[in-house]
């Protein structure tokens, strides 16, 4: 709202953050992707690509060439906790049928 009214901005460089999100999905919830090894189109794996660190790497990566996630640094308790904590970031795999895993819901 500010802005809307002409506020000027100092600083903003260091608040810049990519969020991460599934190709036709809202859903950044970028914490999850902590548990994910990232991909570049040919299936190589993307180096020093992260939630945390390496957003950057992704963001560059995705000028070029798709980047794939795959949630495979969670056993099947952290994954069950993730589900109980954050249902909705799974929901929209659920519905493409991506990633059926044990501790699915269906």
């Amino acid at each position: 709202m500010a802005a809307e009214v002409g506020a000027s901005f100092s600083g903003m460089e260091f608040a810049n953050a990519y969020g991460i999100a599934a190709a036709g999905s809202t859903i950044t919830k970028t914490a999850y992707y902590g548990y994910a090894t990232f991909f570049h189109a040919d299936g190589s794996v993307l180096e020093g690509a992260g939630s945390s660190k390496g957003r950057s790497i992704i963001a560059k990566t995705l000028q070029s060439e798709p980047v794939s996630a795959q949630l495979d640094r969670a056993d099947a308790e952290v994954q069950r906790q993730m589900r109980l904590g954050q249902p909705n970031f799974f929901l929209q795999f659920d519905r493409r049928g991506i990633n059926r895993s044990p501790t699915s819901s269906r």
